[in-house]
């Protein structure tokens, strides 16, 4: 269904609005495996790690690129390939957990699973030992495991790791996910956090690698991002057209979540022009209300990275080269990455000593910071602390007019 449908009547488009709210869902992480777009990569790792008896999972990355979704996913789409009965609880972490609390509340959740639940004798014998006041030690974790493995693969998901700040229990965890390899082959721990945790984890016992499979998160490359788009447009029946397709492809630099909001957005804005299919145009109306809907804590990181008494400064000009800069498959990128952007807004040649005090002061607490550098000095790198910003800055900048749509990386 293309163009304008003149017989659309105003109950059509509140219904179509709301399918639209079902098919583009920003908020929460994908919960089901009807709704995960692309990973295919990244899913066939996960599938191959838990298919080999003793090997565990880390999926790291940016935050915003979908290592929850990917995780909210694992058992249904493995149970599916392999016919097996999976025993799979998930918990967040939080910054008072500690090794006790997490693995705590993984056996309880493991206990109260109702899609394939466990025998009442092993829910007895999780609920016997978990009520005993003593704190789990890597070998509790080890024996209770084995209980649980007894009719079922177990597959605890463990994410939000980074909120944990107490480095004692990464290194707890790294010695049990190694006498899980070697004692417990039927369980896969699979750990979800960000990119700074790899290299501390893996330091705190160096054979875990071999017991441990690294799945890197990247953003999602283009063709995934309209996966998204056709999969929306397969539930609303609201077609994209090709300019409206490549213009959120371009916003939503590779994250699921502004893929979600910008395809909700341009469709309702498309319902409410009686169309029933979605233009460049629509997509514009859609980015105006996305920006003006934004979460209260984007827009207060925008205006604390941005705000100053002087009329003439370029903190936002500065703040949106960065975003356009070309990044690594970890987000980051140089001072010289910024040159090329930094011209084209300002319409005049800016190298980097026109720039470099403001990089330096957004990884300030003055400023945020907004961004998060690494490496030694004439080698930075930088990041954006939250990488949801990045694409909210250049929203800002088309509506602004600092740049077009010809600026935008594809």
């Amino acid at each position: 269904m293309t163009g304008d449908n003149s017989e659309m009547t105003p109950d059509d488009r509140r219904r179509l609005g709301l399918l639209a709210g079902q098919a583009f869902t920003p908020g929460p992480p994908v919960r089901g495996a009807e709704e995960f777009a692309g990973r295919d990569d990244q899913l066939q790792q996960v599938s191959d790690a838990i298919g080999t008896p003793g090997r565990s999972v880390l999926i790291y990355g940016e935050r915003g690129v979908g290592k929850t979704s990917l995780a909210n996913v694992i058992d249904e789409l493995y149970r599916q390939i392999s016919g097996e009965r999976i025993c799979s609880p998930s918990i967040s972490c939080d910054s008072d957990d500690t090794f006790d609390s997490i693995w705590k509340r993984v056996f309880r959740a493991a206990a109260s699973t109702v899609e394939e639940p466990l025998s009442e004798r092993v829910t007895h014998q999780l609920h016997d030992a978990l009520d005993v006041a003593i704190s789990l030690t890597s070998h509790d974790v080890c024996r209770l495991a084995t209980i649980v493995t007894q009719a079922h693969l177990f597959i605890p998901v463990i994410d939000e790791l980074d909120r944990v700040p107490n480095t004692h229990v990464l290194t707890v965890m790294t010695d049990t996910i190694k006498q899980l390899s070697d004692h417990v082959p039927s369980a896969t721990v699979v750990l979800v956090g960000v990119a700074d945790e790899v290299d501390e984890l893996l330091a705190a016992h160096k054979s875990i690698e071999r017991a441990i499979e690294q799945v890197l998160m990247p953003r999602m490359p283009p063709d995934e991002t309209l996966e998204i788009l056709a999969k929306g447009a397969a539930i609303t029946g609201i077609e994209f057209e090709p300019d409206a397709s490549s213009l959120i492809t371009k916003i939503a630099m590779g994250l699921p979540h502004h893929a979600h909001l910008l395809g909700l957005n341009a469709t309702r804005a498309a319902l409410e022009a009686g169309s029933s299919c979605v233009r460049a145009d629509d997509v514009h109306l859609g980015l105006d209300r996305a920006i003006k809907g934004r979460q209260h804590t984007l827009m207060k990181a925008y205006d604390d990275a941005t705000t100053s008494p002087r009329p003439d400064n370029l903190y936002r000009q500065a703040l949106l080269a960065c975003a356009l800069a070309e990044t690594d498959q970890l987000g980051y990128f140089t001072a010289a990455g910024v040159r090329d952007p930094m011209t084209a807004i300002m319409g005049e040649p800016y190298d980097i000593p026109n720039y470099t005090q403001h990089l330096a002061q957004f990884c300030e607490q003055g400023r945020g910071p907004v961004l998060h550098r690494i490496g030694a000095k004439r080698r930075y790198r930088y990041r954006f602390a939250n990488a949801l910003l990045q694409p909210f800055v250049v929203m800002h900048g088309l509506k602004e007019g600092w740049i077009s749509e010809e600026d935008l990386r594809g």
